[in-house]
């Protein structure tokens, strides 16, 4: 077989397990490596013994292995795992603002009720409003 499509192969002569969807002739015998797996949407395992299982993830060197998404293990014995999906920057704009707006809390915050008791020890806040000097009132 030769080209895309969806397919479960095995390759007897290279010892090498194909299953999932492929788009462009990257299962062909030329670029399959002998005692290899690859697993899910148009992976590679090209290499002797490497492994390839995810979406879009490529193991080109000896005894490589990636799994995840878009995940790339080109050296010998090398492992490539999940990678992370970068966040839109609105979200890091989002956490900007939440984190500013609650520092800006808590420090006013705390100035506030630093000052709400020490006025209210020297009896100028009543109640948690503020009277002018209602220490010596009846």
């Amino acid at each position: 077989m030769s080209g895309g499509g969806t397919r479960m192969m095995w390759y007897p002569d290279k010892a090498a397990f194909r299953v999932g969807k492929v788009i462009n002739p990257k299962w062909d015998k030329d670029s399959v490596g002998i005692y290899s797996i690859a697993m899910g949407y148009d992976v590679i395992a090209s290499a002797e013994s490497a492994t390839a299982i995810g979406r879009f993830s490529k193991a080109s060197g000896f005894g490589s292995t990636a799994i995840g998404s878009e995940v790339i293990a080109s050296g010998q014995r090398s492992l490539s795992q999940v990678q992370a999906i970068q966040p839109p920057v609105s979200i890091y704009f989002f956490w900007l603002i939440y984190y500013s707006f609650r520092n800006y809390i808590y420090f006013y915050g705390f100035i506030y009720s630093s000052f709400r008791n020490y006025f209210n020890s020297h009896g100028i806040y009543n109640n948690g409003f503020r009277t002018i000097f209602n220490r010596n009132r009846k």
